[in-house]
């Protein structure tokens, strides 16, 4: 029973990273998708956001480390805040980009990270 719980939890995880490597590649391409790579700001930061993000996740669902899912959260909760912090929120095509990727990523991240701290209490307990 243990044994197909924690098969079920590993399929689950790789999923979830799965689907956090597509939402950073869906940000990477997002300035020439959406039409906002003329503004220099919003399309490093998504660039930068993207790589960090998906190589993070790349190495989570290789060998899960806590950090690696606390760097994902706080970049998605930067990326969140970037559009009023950095001043873009006028773009509304950069800004939903940012907010929507980021509220997801920022989800999935949180999830994981509640899962692995819930199993390790149990394991105490």
């Amino acid at each position: 029973m243990a044994q197909m719980i924690f098969s079920d939890r590993s399929q689950t995880k790789a999923r979830l990273d799965g689907a956090t490597v597509a939402l950073a590649l869906a940000l990477f391409i997002s300035p020439w998708l959406l039409d906002f790579s003329g503004l220099a700001i919003a399309s490093v930061l998504a660039w930068v956001g993207a790589a960090v993000i998906g190589v993070a996740a790349v190495a989570a669902s290789r060998h899960f480390a806590a950090w690696e899912e606390w760097l994902i959260c706080i970049t998605a909760a930067a990326l969140i805040v970037a559009p009023w912090a950095l001043d873009f929120r006028y773009l509304n095509s950069a800004a939903a980009a940012f907010v929507g990727v980021g509220s997801f990523v920022l989800a999935i991240s949180v999830a994981n990270l509640w899962a692995v701290y819930r199993e390790r209490r149990k394991d105490r307990l």
